[in-house]
């Protein structure tokens, strides 16, 4: 006898298992009261199996339901000091997950990350035309149940909103968004990807990839202050640099007709 185990979210567990309407609601408030306490919820089941040949889909196993699995991940507690810089620096973020909107409501407020009353959901991005999303796009800032190909269609509507768009990613999930962003950080070693679209594609083995992109906020708010207040010297420099460059290149060319008339 063979035992076939399943787990993944919650309602397509369930619905393995031949949930009716009424289990489905039960299932659903369960969860909703898992994920507002920032838990990412798991549905799990199980299976027996005797025969030699595979049933046809995995709806003809006789699933029998386990329970749900809450699983932790708490917000590192430099995010909210990097949230809040960003906030400073006239940054804008925004939460694309594939978690329940109850728990992508508790982390993005244990984040910081505001505001956190609206969230969209990625059947309801389904249901938006390109205009509804990007009039929506202005005030929501997190979105949940998303799938990596409508992080895509979102990254596409910030930018058609006029929006510089920056994208943290961990690998696959992300890959298509982190594509088509102006800047992309990836947490994960990605040598067979191209991006040929962005001013910056930055790689790393690290977790901790948005709060080293928030380290470089000051840095950038330094230079751009920099650059208002000094353009005339940036100007004397450049046009320094270019003279010196000159000067170094006819240098080397009278030099070398010196020593061919030698010769």
């Amino acid at each position: 006898m063979y035992i076939i185990a399943a787990k993944g979210a919650p309602e397509a567990v369930a619905d393995l298992c031949h949930f009716d309407e009424a289990g489905m609601r039960d299932l659903a408030q369960q969860v909703s009261a898992m994920a507002s306490e920032g838990l990412r919820v798991l549905g799990v089941a199980k299976a027996s199996f005797k025969k030699t040949e595979l049933p046809d889909g995995q709806h003809d196993f006789l699933f029998e339901f386990l329970g749900l699995i809450g699983l932790a991940d708490p917000v590192r507690p430099a995010v909210p000091a990097a949230i809040k810089e960003c906030y400073s620096a006239g940054i804008r973020v925004v939460m694309i997950t594939g978690d329940y909107p109850g728990t992508a409501r508790s982390i993005a407020g244990q984040a910081g990350l505001a505001p956190v009353e609206e969230v969209i959901t990625g059947p309801e991005l389904d249901e938006m035309d390109d205009l509804e999303l990007q009039r929506r796009l202005k005030t929501v800032n997190i979105f949940a149940r998303v799938v990596p190909e409508q992080k895509l269609r979102l990254v596409d509507a910030l930018k058609a909103n006029g929006e510089i768009v920056a994208m943290t990613g961990d690998g696959v999930n992300a890959n298509l968004g982190l594509i088509l962003t102006n800047l992309s950080w990836s947490s994960t070693i990605l040598n067979t990807m191209r991006k040929p679209n962005a001013a910056l594609w930055w790689v790393s083995g690290g977790a901790l990839i948005f709060l080293v992109m928030v380290l470089f906020v000051p840095f950038l708010r330094e230079l751009f202050r920099f650059a208002q207040l000094h353009p005339i010297d940036l100007g004397i420099c450049l046009a320094a640099g270019v003279v010196s460059i000159l000067w170094f290149e006819g240098l080397k060319l009278i030099k070398g007709k010196e020593k061919s008339s030698k010769l």
